[in-house]
């Protein structure tokens, strides 16, 4: 899917877009970047349960690429760390558009309660 217009926003705006296409038959929503790589066993490591909100460590070339333990607060997790329950994830949407955006939607996603799980590998990069 793509659109003609360029939002500039970091890609909030699609984001959103992309969140009321997905078909509600799907379990798990990721929402990733073009510069984010994932470990083969990305999948199999978030997706082998069927908590809510799975999410995981990771390293980013700000932190000049050293494993970093992701924790759920502001700065503390990238959107592309995470798998969030289908339904809950369209339900919140993806409505900020500040450089928190990330944050901004998983804090909304934990005011609904999730069940959570966190996989302590660090599988992938954000550049």
């Amino acid at each position: 899917m793509h659109t003609p217009h360029r939002y500039g926003d970091y890609g909030h705006s699609l984001r959103d877009i992309g969140l009321k296409t997905i078909k509600d038959d799907s379990y798990y929503t990721l929402i990733t970047n073009s510069d984010n790589y994932y470990t083969p066993n990305f999948i199999d490591a978030l997706c082998m349960g069927k908590e809510d909100f799975v999410y995981c460590n990771c390293t980013h070339s700000h932190w000049k690429y050293q494993s970093r333990e992701c924790e759920l607060h502001r700065r503390g997790i990238d959107i592309g760390g995470a798998v969030i329950n289908t339904k809950m994830a369209k339900a919140v949407g993806f409505k900020s558009r500040t450089y928190s955006a990330d944050w901004d939607y998983f804090s909304e996603i934990l005011k609904l309660n999730p069940t959570i799980r966190k996989v302590s590998m660090c599988l992938f990069v954000h550049n």
